[in-house]
């Protein structure tokens, strides 16, 4: 059996590192946006907040779905 090296187990942490901080960073990006009027006119969502919510839900589902994968 080949012993992978202290360098590449590293580098596989760091990448994971550096995936769940955009994965956060869109989170957030997302949260803001929701709260954006011109966002929400551009979309058509300005006075109706159950889009509002499905949208964020459906974000939130694949959010959780990709931190599983």
């Amino acid at each position: 059996m080949e012993k992978i090296s202290l360098q590449k187990k590293w580098l596989g942490v760091l990448a994971l590192l550096i995936i769940v901080i955009i994965a956060y960073i869109d989170r957030i990006n997302v949260s803001v946006l929701i709260t954006n009027n011109d966002f929400l006119t551009a979309f058509e969502l300005h006075d109706n907040r159950i889009l509002q919510g499905q949208l964020m839900t459906i974000f939130l589902i694949g959010y959780g779905l990709s931190a599983f994968l």
